[in-house]
């Protein structure tokens, strides 16, 4: 019996380290690529560009002074550019954040062609004001199909907002821009600044006669614009104090957006 209790014993213990030989041998990393392996990449989401706005679409009246009284917002318009005065513009709609229209004539888009498209990559709308400033309020068919061209061939958008110079519009041009995708916008707040009567009446006019709603007219062109340029800050940050909020006319108006595919 002793000599069979030795035999176990001895037996045993040479089973333990066979069994932990073979459990590290189990746990043990199999061969180079395994150590050497390098963790999973998390997968990255794909980036994705916003999508260019090439246009909006007509709805709603053909023919507007104003948008909305519900709520106190606004729209800025700039008439008779694009011209020397423009990146003023621009530069002060940058600085306080704010979107503006702007309505186009169709003979001055060459040669700033750069400034139209810093209008719409800087989020403002532009619109069609007529290729030479006439008074089309008899028919302009031709005069805003060709402003549209201009305006597209420069930055592959097409307004889908007419304006037409001095404020002359009729049955038969409204119809008519309304069949080349245009809603006809006039203003109900007009500073008369193209008459220059100074920055002060400039500023006064505006912040007095707007309400929720309003479409204020002012130039970017067309004759010296110091005094607007020198108007338009003053005229922001008061109508801002007065809780007012700023939008393009496609925005004021409700006009959906068209994007290119």
């Amino acid at each position: 019996m002793l000599a069979v209790g030795l035999w176990l014993a001895v037996m045993g213990g040479l089973a333990a380290p066979a069994a932990a030989i073979r459990t590290q041998a189990a746990t043990a990393p199999q061969g180079r690529a395994a150590v050497d392996a390098p963790p999973t990449p998390t997968p990255r989401k794909p980036r994705t560009r916003p999508r260019r706005v090439i246009g909006c679409h007509p709805a709603g009246a053909s023919y507007r002074l104003a948008g909305s009284r519900a709520r106190r917002v606004v729209a800025l318009t700039f008439d008779d550019g694009p011209g020397p005065y423009t990146p003023r513009v621009l530069a002060i709609l940058r600085r306080f954040r704010v979107h503006a229209t702007f309505f186009v004539i169709g003979r001055q888009v060459r040669g700033y062609e750069g400034l139209l498209r810093r209008e719409l990559a800087e989020g403002n709308a532009i619109g069609d004001h007529t290729f030479t400033h006439a008074n089309v309020s008899g028919g302009g068919v031709r005069q805003m199909l060709s402003t549209q061209g201009a305006i597209r061939r420069a930055t592959g958008y097409t307004p889908c907002l007419f304006r037409a110079p001095y404020g002359a519009v009729s049955g038969t041009l409204i119809r008519q821009a309304r069949s080349l995708g245009m809603n006809t916008i006039q203003w109900s707040v007009d500073p008369r600044d193209w008459s220059r009567p100074g920055t002060g009446a400039v500023y006064s006019r505006i912040v007095s006669a707007t309400r929720p709603g309003a479409i204020i007219l002012m130039h970017d062109a067309g004759g010296p614009r110091g005094q607007t340029v020198a108007a338009l800050p003053r005229v922001i940050a008061t109508l801002r104090a007065r809780g007012y909020r700023f939008a393009t006319l496609p925005q004021l108006l409700g006009l959906a957006p068209r994007y290119a595919t």
